[in-house]
């Protein structure tokens, strides 16, 4: 008989009566990329979008979701911990309420479905993606995401996602706003001041430009290997990673894989401007 206590953050324990087990999430999640995601895919595509920001946008959305359900559950956690479970007692209930909490996140998900689409259209900056954000198709996709990436975190331990390179939206604002930061140092150490305001759109063309300008200096010179044990390829079979499409799948952080993850790869070494996501957000 399996003690209680060894259920508390062990992966290898598993409850087969669990629809929602870390091994049946995997396939779910492989499900969502060869269904919703192609379609959310087709949406843009059909709209014009380029290839590269169609990728860019998908992986965004099931990424910050997963880092969006994290901030939640573990936070949540820390109320119930902090007031009503001891850290030396109450094992039991510890891990009652972990097992149990699977069945209660699916109840909220509507409320964290507002609270995120909020999010993601607060922080969209072209019009044109905003609008797309309220077709059905694009809200299933990220309606599921959101579900999928709630339960990865539902789960104890966690499940797992992981893309190389990738940051959350957040810390990439807070880049952008020390590079935008570093660029008005050097105008003002240079006594050059703009004849009139930047519109909104000379802005944007500004901030394009001082990314551009500091590629090199914050970006690796020379693209990586894809790593054939963690990612499959999305369409060329060559040596160097320029764009990961879809995150590793980890049983839990540190884990073994339970997916694998899917990357462009190029032949050139070299990396480019180009290689830099799409800044969609503000």
């Amino acid at each position: 008989m399996v003690s209680v206590t060894s259920y508390d953050e062990n992966p290898d324990i598993v409850h087969l009566s669990d629809e929602y087990r870390p091994t049946k999430l995997a396939d779910i999640v492989s499900e969502l990329y060869d269904g919703e995601r192609t379609v959310a895919y087709t949406v843009m595509e059909d709209k014009n979008f380029p290839d590269r920001h169609m990728i860019d946008f998908l992986l965004d959305v099931i990424m910050e979701s997963y880092v969006f359900c994290k901030n939640e559950v573990d936070n949540s956690w820390n109320v119930v911990s902090k007031w009503f479970l001891d850290d030396c007692q109450m094992q039991q209930m510890r891990n009652a309420l972990k097992y149990g909490r699977k069945g209660i996140v699916l109840k909220l998900l509507p409320k964290i479905e507002q609270k995120n689409t909020s999010y993601m259209k607060g922080i969209c900056r072209h019009e044109s993606l905003k609008e797309l954000l309220s077709n059905e198709d694009i809200r299933k996709y990220m309606v599921l995401c959101l579900k999928l990436t709630l339960l990865m975190n539902a789960n104890d331990p966690p499940v797992h996602l992981e893309c190389s390179g990738w940051k959350p939206i957040r810390d990439r604002q807070e880049e952008q706003e020390d590079l935008l930061q570093s660029a008005k140092s050097a105008v003002d150490a240079n006594n050059l001041k703009p004849a009139t305001s930047p519109t909104n759109e000379d802005s944007e063309t500004h901030k394009e430009h001082i990314f551009e300008k500091n590629f090199e200096e914050h970006t690796e010179t020379n693209r990586e290997e894809l790593e054939k044990s963690k990612y499959k390829e999305y369409t060329f079979r060559e040596r160097h990673t320029v764009i990961h499409v879809w995150p590793v799948m980890y049983l839990h952080k540190g884990g073994p894989i339970l997916r694998k993850g899917i990357a462009q790869r190029v032949k050139d070494s070299k990396a480019e401007p180009s290689d830099k996501p799409w800044a969609w957000w503000k």
